[in-house]
């Protein structure tokens, strides 16, 4: 009875882990492109809103146009975590909440061993954008920034 419990656990386990790999791994359809204002910073974003556009994200991206980016978007502000799976390039995460920068996470490598490393705000946000590492710095941009959408 046991090693039955153990097998169906472990086949459930499996499930999950080839639904994950088989989002993230599926060609994505072209996203259109908006326009995000960040203090005096500007970038053009894909914007995730899908649960798959979102684990799927910027992985396996071989690069990332410099004032690009991948905005997420969620229904409620919370302290999102997010996992570097599947990234080969090194990428800053601004948390925004409300219409300004809530948080700032700066030159977040990708994954040399495995599991991929989680990162995530001290504060709650309802908007993530992803950008290029050192686009914080290279900017400017800071907590408490205001940001603005064309």
């Amino acid at each position: 009875m046991k090693n039955s419990i153990t097998l169906i656990a472990a086949c459930a386990v499996l499930l999950v882990v080839v639904g994950v790999w088989f989002v993230v791994t599926k060609p994505r359809p072209h996203r259109a492109l908006s326009t995000i204002k960040i203090g005096q910073a500007q970038y053009e974003v894909e914007v995730a809103r899908s649960a798959a556009q979102q684990a799927r994200g910027l992985s396996f991206r071989e690069s990332l146009a410099q004032d690009r980016g991948m905005l997420f978007v969620f229904k409620e502000p919370s302290t999102q975590r997010f996992w570097m799976f599947g990234m080969k390039i090194p990428l800053d995460f601004v948390w925004i909440r409300d219409g300004a920068v809530v948080a700032l996470s700066e030159n977040i490598p990708p994954p040399r061993k495995s599991p991929p490393a989680i990162v995530s705000p001290d504060e709650p946000a309802d908007q993530v954008l992803e950008i290029n590492a050192g686009e914080i710095k290279r900017r400017e941009i800071k907590i408490g920034d205001p940001v603005s959408y064309e």
